[in-house]
């Protein structure tokens, strides 16, 4: 099967045109997105990584440090 990481991508010498747009990936995760919802910063995330950050007691954007409401 094909590589899913970027990193088994690199190992395997898939070329960068070959790997995901990093607009598909979740910045919390690193992976592709399967449910992908806009935060309050702007900035899109996967909503179970997004939702299980908030229910850490996290408040604020992963990207940006800016307070955000869930």
């Amino acid at each position: 099967s094909a590589p899913s990481s970027a990193k088994q991508r690199a190992e395997s010498g898939n070329s960068a045109e070959h790997a995901d747009p990093p607009e598909f990936l979740c910045p919390i995760s690193l992976s592709i997105m399967n449910d992908p919802v806009i935060a309050a910063d702007s900035h899109t995330y996967d909503r179970k990584f997004i939702e299980t950050w908030f229910r850490k007691g996290n408040k604020t954007s992963p990207i940006t440090g800016q307070a955000l409401r869930k």
